[in-house]
């Protein structure tokens, strides 16, 4: 049966547990590491005391059933376990481990009940509550049950803070904010104070409208570090949310005159403004944290951001964001990408000309050379616009700084091929592939075996040609282009036509209307000597475009010549002619008028 990921989890917890607690050190364990001196919980069931024989006959078997599981003989196991419960049937061990398959079998009520015996056998063991209260807790229906358990829990184990954080989420879940303040006082006297568990204290108690305690919460952290300008921010922002927007002000002002580049405050500032309605002053701090060199750049990414989705929420006006844009990148030292990155995004969301965009992208690579995302996005111009010197100038530099990225040596490669440069377009496939592992895509991998083949075809090397198209078709079956090619250049050598057919079918299947795949496929079917079917496709590759080739012309001329059709073979001859086709036996066959092969 299937076991889902809560089975799982809770396996993993019994596997932990299974050798410990099994052997009964476990609870002696945890409670030598946390200093917890307990009596045997009152709240324990009487356990029927065993004679001698049956004790001796119990602990065989559970041994076995222990043995069993380790060996991964599980029904075995399970079948012993059974045979303890027999034996003694409140024996907390069995009734827990019971439970554990029990769960494995998606037995979960059946589970939930042998859980809380074993519970109800050893009130004291951690190990056995947490299990029954992670099951509670996987149920909605079910989180006061799991918020007793782990309260019971807290209460034998007090130092232990993933009981109470489990408690934390449960009363939060069950949206208890009292509950919930009181397990971040817990939390904090074991912990100390910190800035998350005040965060948290002073939203809940917002939440319950205890503003004055929520404002204590936080001038207690201010306290404690008092020349951390941060918290004074903080209680700044406190201050507004409780609707005391003159004290938050004095504050803002009060760290500004300590520090008038504080980030912090100023963004805060800002944000206090803009609730507030204060347009002019809003923009006027914006302007000035966008025009401090001494602001960082990740605070004003932060205010960026905010800027572009305020304008989006608002009537869009591309020209102002923009203008802050160039605002922050005149007057920021760069320390890293994230400004021009945030700033291609934008640019890129608003449809912008390549011309405006690539500037900013390349002071991206001025910044961080290996960034392959900006060197990918100049790689796309380049290739759009056909530009191969500058495609295979851009690749060489994403090989360098980026050797693992498959693209750069595929573009690459087909850039210095579309050069004629057919010795570095070998060498760029071929150190490509060397690239090629388990972790690389493999639509990539297919194209870059693709053009490699490709490459050797040009170079009349067949033999690689093939073994570098089957490479291929290992990482993608369905790569349309390769199977195409590969049929083509089967078909033109004659060889393994079945296999060609085959492959060119797939492609005429995918793209039904593709003058170059009705084109090839009409070829192999002429090669296997099919000459009607192959005028039906060659036809059709006419019809969706084919009559600006002059190859496929060519070929409708060689087919009809089959057919039969000797007077129209020869017109097609002629109009490929032409038109300028380069075939080595056109002429000759429009002298001879007949087909050569």
């Amino acid at each position: 049966m299937r076991i889902s990921r809560l089975y799982i989890g809770i396996l993993l917890l019994c596997g932990v547990g299974c050798g410990f607690i099994s052997c009964g050190s476990q609870k002696q364990a945890v409670q030598k590491k946390h200093s917890v001196a307990k009596a045997k919980s009152k709240n324990a069931v009487k356990i029927p005391q065993l004679s001698y024989e049956q004790q001796r006959q119990f602990d065989y078997c559970f041994s076995e059933a222990l043995r069993m599981r380790r060996l991964g003989e599980h029904s075995a196991a399970f079948e012993m376990y059974k045979h303890c419960l027999e034996i003694q049937p409140m024996d907390g061990r069995t009734l827990f481990d019971l439970a554990s398959y029990y769960m494995s079998l998606n037995l979960k009520d059946k589970a939930e009940e042998y859980y809380k015996k074993a519970v109800e056998c050893d009130p004291d063991n951690f190990w056995y509550k947490q299990i029954l209260a992670n099951l509670y807790e996987y149920d909605k229906s079910k989180y006061d049950e799991a918020i007793a358990v782990y309260e019971d829990l807290y209460k034998n184990f007090p130092q232990r803070n993933d009981v109470l954080f489990s408690l934390l989420s449960l009363y939060k879940k069950v949206n208890d904010v009292p509950n919930s303040i009181r397990i971040l006082n817990e939390v904090e006297a074991i912990e100390g104070k910190s800035e998350e568990l005040v965060m948290e204290k002073m939203l809940l108690l917002m939440k319950l409208g205890e503003k004055q305690k929520a404002i204590d919460e936080v001038k207690s952290l201010q306290d404690e570090y008092p020349n951390d300008s941060r918290y004074k921010v903080i209680l700044a922002e406190t201050y507004n949310s409780a609707g005391e927007p003159d004290k938050a002000y004095d504050l803002y002002r009060e760290v500004l005159a300590e520090d008038g580049s504080n980030a912090l405050a100023r963004l805060s500032l800002a944000n206090f403004y803009d609730a507030a309605g204060k347009d002019s002053l809003y923009e006027q701090q914006v302007d000035t944290i966008l025009s401090l060199r001494s602001v960082e750049s990740d605070a004003k990414v932060v205010l960026l951001r905010q800027i572009v989705i305020k304008n989006e929420n608002a009537t869009p006006d591309t020209a102002y964001v923009m203008s802050k844009f160039r605002k922050a990148l005149e007057n920021t030292n760069l320390d890293n990408a994230g400004i021009p990155m945030l700033a291609v995004d934008y640019m890129q969301m608003k449809n912008m000309q390549e011309s405006e965009v690539k500037p900013i992208v390349n002071k991206i690579l001025d910044i961080e050379p290996d960034n392959s995302l900006a060197r990918l996005q100049l790689l796309s111009y380049a290739v759009q616009k056909g530009d191969y010197k500058e495609v295979a100038a851009i690749c060489e530099l994403g090989i360098e700084y980026d050797p693992d990225n498959l693209t750069f040596y595929m573009y690459g490669g087909l850039a210095y091929d579309q050069m004629k440069q057919h010795e570095k377009a070998l060498a760029v496939l071929k150190q490509g592939v060397e690239h090629i592992d388990d972790s690389s895509d493999a639509n990539i991998a297919s194209d870059l075996y693709s053009i490699l083949a490709d490459v050797y075809h040009d170079k009349n090397m067949l033999k690689e040609c093939f073994e570098a198209y089957d490479a291929s078709l290992k990482y993608n079956s369905d790569n349309i282009g390769t199977l195409n090619n590969y049929a083509y250049y089967l078909s033109l050598q004659n060889q393994q036509l079945d296999k060609a057919e085959e492959m060119s079918y797939k492609t005429i299947k995918k793209e039904p209307e593709s003058s170059t795949f009705l084109d090839t496929y009409a070829w192999v079917l002429f090669m296997k000597a099919r000459y009607t079917e192959a005028k039906i496709y060659i036809d059709q590759a006419i019809k969706y475009g084919g009559d600006d080739s002059s190859g496929i012309i060519e070929h409708q001329g060689d087919i009809y010549y089959k057919c039969g059709e000797t007077a129209k073979a020869l017109q097609l001859w002629k109009k490929a002619d032409s038109m300028g086709c380069d075939s080595k036996t056109l002429k000759k066959k429009i002298r001879l008028k007949k087909y050569i092969q």
